[in-house]
């Protein structure tokens, strides 16, 4: 079963201190650090609540672009020994007045998953970018 992808307890963390306050079905209960899923039209980050909005992979990946102009993209390789063995490399992007930044932070970096590389792409931006 295919179902959504939301970004780490850590990294929501970061992007509510970096004023994310977009609407995100799934919250994160401060106390237990799990996601669940509650009223769709409220604001989480803009609240003083317990709870943290938990939004997407893709969300925060769409708010870095069209907020800050920070692109992230994944590249996928494989195993030179083992052609059937993958591993995804995130690549970030930033667009500024007439220049295009390349970062190769993440050159000589392999993950297992698209989801654990886009994740750590999204806390470096947050952390380095924004």
């Amino acid at each position: 079963m295919i179902k959504e992808d939301y970004v780490s307890f850590e990294t929501a963390k970061l992007l509510k201190e970096k004023r994310f306050n977009e609407i995100a079905c799934g919250i994160y209960d401060c106390g237990d650090e799990s996601v669940s899923f509650n009223n769709p039209e409220i604001r989480w980050n803009e609240k003083d609540l317990p709870f943290i909005a938990a939004p997407t992979m893709q969300m925060a990946m769409k708010w870095l672009r069209e907020v800050h102009n920070i692109h992230i993209t994944i590249c996928i390789g494989s195993n030179v020994d083992n052609p059937n063995l993958h591993f995804y490399t995130p690549r970030i992007t930033k667009f500024g007045d007439a220049f295009i930044e390349y970062l190769e932070v993440f050159a000589d970096s392999e993950y297992d998953t698209p989801e654990s590389a886009i994740d750590d792409a999204i806390r470096y931006c947050l952390e380095n970018l924004v």
